[in-house]
């Protein structure tokens, strides 16, 4: 919605003259990681319809696999708003309303981990609400497939937010990084 459509609109519009296979490394690479997948959109430039970015990838080994070990939810070449929203810490303070527009993330992950690899521990779901913000997070594990669904919901009503709309965001922000931060844990079979 609002400004944040159309800078992901215009993006995925720069991307489609691309290589999909160097886009693909590129996105990678900004996240520390490498491997090989595809995107595809609905199209950016018809603003009539939802954007919708889907992605599908396999990732170079992000961790010691079949050892006992940890891992945090990888972004690949997904498009990592919500990843984004937890690096941007808010200030502690304003004095003056600021810049924000509505925004709806849904983000949704289904990992395959290796047949030789038992998983003993997913994080917990997370359900955050105040007047201005929703965010929950699910993980499911069914047999060796994670899933994972993230959502987060800024609901301003208007260009400017006021500093109350701070508060409510620093209440989440804590909440948010913790959940991100989150780890899968598995062993040997």
């Amino acid at each position: 919605q609002g400004s944040a459509d159309s800078y992901y609109r215009e993006k995925r519009v720069t991307q489609l003259n691309q290589d999909d296979v160097e886009v693909v490394k590129g996105i990678l690479r900004v996240n520390g990681e490498t491997g090989s997948g595809l995107i595809t959109s609905t199209d950016p430039n018809d603003s009539d319809q939802p954007f919708v970015f889907e992605s599908k990838f396999i990732l170079d080994p992000v961790s010691n696999f079949p050892g006992p070990g940890a891992i945090k939810i990888p972004i690949g070449i997904a498009p990592g708003f919500i990843f984004a929203e937890s690096r941007n810490k808010p200030n502690e303070s304003r004095n003056f309303p600021y810049s924000c527009f509505p925004t709806s993330y849904t983000e949704r992950y289904e990992i395959d981990f290796p047949a030789n690899v038992k998983i003993s521990e997913v994080p917990e779901d997370v359900s955050f609400r105040n007047k201005d913000i929703e965010y929950d997070s699910t993980y499911k594990l069914k047999q060796n497939k994670l899933f994972v669904t993230r959502s987060l919901i800024h609901d301003s009503h208007r260009e400017f937010c006021l500093t109350e709309e701070i508060d409510s965001f620093k209440e989440l922000f804590p909440l948010l990084q913790k959940d991100l931060r989150a780890q899968v844990f598995y062993g040997p079979v």
